[in-house]
């Protein structure tokens, strides 16, 4: 007796038993696989296909993924009819897909006159066996390449679904799906991938300003909802929104560097004027926090505080009081001293090596002994090193360096015979800088201040009496004005040269406008961050304005 099949039940090639639908479904992907294999050969195979339209000159435009060998052994081959040589330019028709393609290729002066078809990349096909459609390796690298720089998008948005609770798992697919829409409708232009990814999350907020021709808003916009966000209507949450920019704009800097356009290394960065003015501001701002602290709290944290500190103390000390600087006029019978310093680095933690000083007739020059190692940089440049306890000047060993109290102790006794203004070379930002710290960490300041009615720049003269100039660095000041070459980065050759200068080409009107509160300056930061033309705390030299 036979069985009888229920009418929802098929038999399928195995024998088993399954759904009707499950049955048809399957039958009819079958058919469709079988119909775009049969297209595929189709094509393939057609023969003597002109297309008036291109075979005007070289037919082939634009840019296409081809490989080399695969193309090339292809060509070698000849026709496969009659075995006549093939050339590129004999190509008479193309079939794009993807960024592959398909050539048809037919000598005219064959006597066959058959077209061969040539395909320009490698093909695989998904069954892993020789049956089923051949699909192009680069198509498929190419999907795989729109998926993997969609992960890290989404990884992002995960990451900030505990702090945005209104971020859904729909959501993030939504931007997922916007984002590959972008890299695959702008591939052959880098311009419109850029604007593609700048237009994601306004569009979702309902600003369209930005967006193209994929837009639907634009094309209805009175019966527009959104696919993929919740009930098809804009968002509105605002700090999701910044957010979400932040995330896109990463992915698009990703992109870009990929490239390699319009993307600077970290050391280029570094020399462009935003980024030290960016630097120097956060600087300014931590130094001013520290020095608001240690006002209040005393000293937190300096090298070698340890063996400076007073152990007797038994309360935090109260914050010096403010102290007001004054204008200066150097109309007053003030000595100009031109100093000059010589340091084992520029970092805050350089030490200083040389200290020389004149003023036409007298001239001061002391070597101090370091605690710290000499960085090669700074060797490489003033010559100075610093073996075994022993500093030596280009090899030559220095018997008379001393301690950095003592160096500071001596050159303010030279000084106190004379009211003196201090002039320098770069004097706000390095010498100036450097001396003023030394003096505070070594407990002289007191004197100094008695000393020293302020300091003046003459690089800021210099470049406001040679505007032209591109380089105002003193050597090449020396060479250009003083027609002459010496022993550069020796402190006491310095200050002579730089006293020829400034006697010669600067006038005193022109240094008192160069000097424009340049200790408040540089004390600001150092010590106590106040702004211009206000007080500052502690009792320091005044500066000139």
């Amino acid at each position: 007796m036979a069985a009888v099949l229920p009418a929802s039940a098929r038999r399928t090639n195995n024998g088993r038993f399954c759904r009707a639908k499950a049955f048809i479904r399957n039958d009819n992907a079958a058919n469709r696989l079988k119909a775009s294999c049969s297209t595929l050969v189709k094509q393939e195979n057609e023969k003597n296909v002109r297309d008036p339209e291109v075979c005007n000159g070289f037919p082939l435009r634009g840019r296409r993924v081809v490989e080399l060998n695969v193309l090339a052994k292809a060509l070698d081959g000849g026709c496969e009819a009659c075995g006549a040589a093939l050339r590129l330019s004999d190509c008479i028709k193309e079939t794009v897909s993807g960024i592959r393609s398909l050539l048809y290729i037919s000598w005219s002066n064959s006597e066959c006159g058959d077209t061969n078809v040539y395909r320009t990349n490698k093909t695989h096909r998904s069954t892993g066996t020789t049956r089923g459609r051949p699909i192009f390796d680069v198509n498929t690298k190419l999907a795989a390449d729109v998926v993997h720089a969609k992960r890290p998008l989404g990884s992002s948005l995960y990451s900030i679904k505990t702090q945005n609770k209104s971020l859904t798992d729909m959501m993030i697919q939504y931007f997922q799906r916007c984002f590959g829409y972008a890299l695959k409708q702008n591939k052959d232009g880098e311009e419109g991938v850029q604007n593609g990814l700048k237009s994601i999350v306004p569009h979702a907020y309902g600003d369209h300003s930005s967006c193209g021709n994929w837009c639907g808003f634009l094309k209805n916009p009175a019966s527009y909802k959104h696919r993929g966000l919740p009930r098809g209507k804009d968002l509105t949450d605002k700090s999701l929104r910044q957010s979400l920019e932040k995330i896109v704009e990463v992915s698009r800097v990703l992109i870009l560097r990929k490239t390699g356009k319009e993307i600077l290394s970290l050391k280029e960065k570094q020399k462009t004027r935003e980024y030290k003015k960016k630097r120097i501001e956060k600087k300014e701002k931590r130094l001013k926090k520290t020095t608001q602290l240690e006002n209040r709290e005393g000293q937190q944290y300096s090298s070698g505080m340890g063996f400076e500190g007073h152990d007797d103390a038994q309360k935090i000390p109260a914050p010096p009081a403010a102290s007001k600087i004054e204008r200066v006029s150097l109309t007053k019978d003030y000595n100009q001293i031109i100093f000059e310093l010589e340091t084992s680095g520029r970092g805050n933690d350089a030490e200083i090596l040389q200290i020389a000083a004149t003023d036409g007739k007298d001239e001061f020059s002391i070597y101090i002994k370091p605690c710290n190692v000499i960085s090669p940089e700074a060797s490489a440049v003033n010559k100075l090193t610093f073996q075994r306890g022993i500093l030596f000047n280009d090899g030559k060993p220095i018997t008379d360096a001393v301690a950095i109290n003592v160096a500071l102790k001596t050159f303010i006794e030279w000084l106190k015979s004379r009211t003196c203004i201090l002039v320098a070379h770069n004097c706000e930002s390095f010498d100036a800088r450097f001396l003023v710290q030394a003096a505070e960490k070594n407990g002289v300041m007191e004197d100094l201040v008695e000393t020293v009615s302020g300091f003046t720049d003459s690089l800021s003269a210099f470049m406001e009496l040679l505007l032209v100039r591109k380089s105002h660095r003193q050597v090449n000041l020396v060479q250009d004005l003083l027609y002459k070459s010496y022993e550069v980065h020796n402190a006491l050759a310095d200050v002579q040269t730089l006293f020829q200068l400034v006697n010669k080409f600067v006038n005193v009107k022109l240094l008192q406008c160069s000097s424009q509160n340049e200790l408040q300056s540089f004390m600001g930061g150092i010590l106590s961050e106040a702004p211009k033309g206000k007080e500052t705390s502690g009792s320091y030299p005044a500066a000139i304005s």
